[in-house]
């Protein structure tokens, strides 16, 4: 447990290290330092006890993992996207999820194709709000970085794995693509679960409530409504949806048993 600790803590360091502080490029420097004094605990087996020797050794492993994984995903996950932010070009991309109307049109979340492990919101006309998971869309479109809105630095998009807003210039070209596959079930049933409960409670804050604890969903909830669940601190019953919870708990009933349950 403490070796677990060990890691999970150094590793959580090095990461929230190389968010905060402000220089950049020392993160392969560290990562290569912390690397090469933990290979050299490992090999100074005389001058150092064994359990010291070993501890060091987890420590300085796990901050090098952590700046490794975290310059990597720099490298290899955002950067690409900030390369095409702040210019008109092609894109091609898969809908992630279905498409809503807006009050200028549509949007859709989208992975952008040639991105690797990227999501972006698209932003058009209403045919977006028809566009199902799998569907793939081509068009022209403005690309926008996602966490710097308006001189502004923003985690509201970023958060949610999304790191660029794609404003469509002009129409786009829809494909079936692989919609309708069961790679997307999970996207159909979370609608058709909202779907249900909207039939269920007339009333929108109801229904947005019951929404965001099954699903996860946020969307529906008002921003004073929001607000408030955050400073009561019970923003966290949306995070882990109250689905996901009933499944833990059956699953710990049927483990355990009746005699321990008691």
């Amino acid at each position: 447990m403490r070796t677990l600790a060990a890691i999970s803590l150094s590793f959580a360091a090095a990461v929230f290290a190389a968010v905060l502080l402000p220089w950049s490029g020392w993160t392969w420097w560290a990562a290569i330092v912390c690397g090469a004094m933990g290979l050299a605990a490992v090999l100074l087996r005389r001058r150092l006890p064994d359990k010291l020797r070993l501890r060091a050794a987890v420590i300085l492993f796990s901050l090098c993992g952590g700046l490794l994984y975290f310059g990597g995903y720099q490298a290899l996950v955002q950067q690409p996207v900030l390369e095409r932010c702040g210019r008109e070009a092609e894109f091609s991309a898969v809908a992630a999820d279905f498409g809503q109307l807006t009050e200028q049109g549509g949007r859709v979340t989208v992975y952008p194709e040639g991105l690797r492990g990227v999501k972006a919101v698209c932003y058009g006309g209403q045919e977006l709000s028809r566009l199902e998971p799998g569907q793939r869309i081509t068009g022209y479109a403005r690309w926008q970085d996602a966490g710097r809105i308006h001189e502004n630095d923003v985690t509201t998009f970023t958060s949610r794995g999304v790191f660029a807003l794609l404003y469509v210039q002009g129409d786009v070209t829809e494909e079936t693509g692989s919609a309708g596959s069961l790679r997307w079930l999970p996207q159909r049933t979370a609608r058709a679960l909202r779907e249900k409960i909207a039939a269920i409670w007339d009333d929108e804050t109801t229904a947005a409530f019951v929404t965001a604890e099954l699903t996860g969903d946020r969307g529906g909830l008002s921003v004073a409504d929001e607000t408030a669940m955050s400073q009561a601190g019970l923003s966290h019953l949306f995070a882990v949806s109250g689905l996901h919870c009933a499944f833990l708990v059956s699953l710990l009933g049927l483990l355990l048993g009746s005699r321990r349950r008691g």
